[in-house]
C-alpha cells in the first residue's frame, strides 16, 4: 500500500541504518535475512524481509553525495516542524484545554 514502494512490490533497495525511521531501523537491521517477518512502528505494520546484506565500507564523497544531500534534507524538514509545533504550542496554549481523564492522564 505504500505509495512510495508499491509500484516496485514494496522493495526499498539497499539502505543503510540512517536512511529509515530509528523504530523501523532497530527491528530491520537485527532481521536474519530470508525470514520474512511483521515489524510494527508507530506508523504501522511492516511485512519485511531482508533478502541480502552487504558489508560496510568506505565511500568517496562523491559517491555518498545524493545520501547526504538527502540526509541534510531530512534533518531541516524535522527542524522545521519541530519549530512550528513549539509555536504553535506556545501560541496556543491558552486556547487547548486538555481532558487528562480522556488521555489516561491522573
Amino acid at each position: 500500500e505504500d505509495v512510495a514502494t508499491k509500484d516496485r512490490g514494496g522493495a526499498l533497495g539497499w539502505m543503510t541504518r540512517h536512511r529509515l525511521p530509528a523504530d523501523f531501523a532497530d527491528a530491520v537491521f537485527a532481521l536474519p535475512v530470508g525470514v520474512p517477518t511483521l515489524v510494527r512502528t508507530k506508523i504501522g505494520w511492516h511485512l519485511v524481509e531482508v533478502t541480502t546484506r552487504l558489508p560496510r565500507e568506505d565511500r568517496a564523497f562523491e559517491q555518498a553525495r545524493d545520501e547526504v544531500i538527502a540526509a541534510l534534507d531530512a534533518i531541516r524538514r524535522n527542524r522545521a516542524v519541530d519549530a512550528i509545533r513549539e509555536r504553535l504550542r506556545r501560541e496556543a496554549a491558552a486556547d487547548v484545554i486538555v481532558f487528562e481523564s480522556r488521555i489516561g492522564g491522573s
